[in-house]
């Protein structure tokens, strides 16, 4: 019973990778994922693959070999979705931000200018 278990875990844990292979796959970047982490991670299952293939341990074999390959999976990811040192966005231009700020106007009222001056023409549907 306990083998059992533990079999069931041994496949079952490593399925655990799969959301955060999914989560780099849909936002298309892996910038949040430490790459130190994650070959670190791919280091250590690698250097104990032999020992989980040799062992008598079906528990420990299993696991071994569905672990290697699913993080492997996340570490392709992670290089699959790396993005470089990009430049970073331009800021947004003066005007953009300043009407960014600006509340809207409710309908029918119209916005004076800056200088003081209305709009030489009203808008369409506003009474005078």
């Amino acid at each position: 019973m306990i083998e059992t278990v533990g079999m069931i875990a041994a496949i079952g844990l490593p399925f655990f990778n799969i959301p955060l292979i999914i989560k780099i796959q849909k936002r298309r970047s892996s910038k949040d994922i430490s790459l130190s982490w994650t070959f670190g991670v791919l280091s250590c299952l690698f250097l104990m693959l032999p020992s989980g293939l040799a062992s008598a341990d079906p528990v420990f074999k299993v696991f071994s070999v569905v672990n290697v390959l699913f993080f492997t999976g996340v570490a392709v990811q992670v290089m699959r979705f790396r993005k470089g040192d990009e430049p970073p966005a331009p800021p947004p231009s003066p005007q953009s931000s300043e009407d960014s700020r600006r509340p809207s106007m409710p309908q029918g009222i119209v916005p004076v200018s800056r200088t003081g001056e209305g709009p030489t023409t009203p808008p369409p549907g506003a009474r005078g």
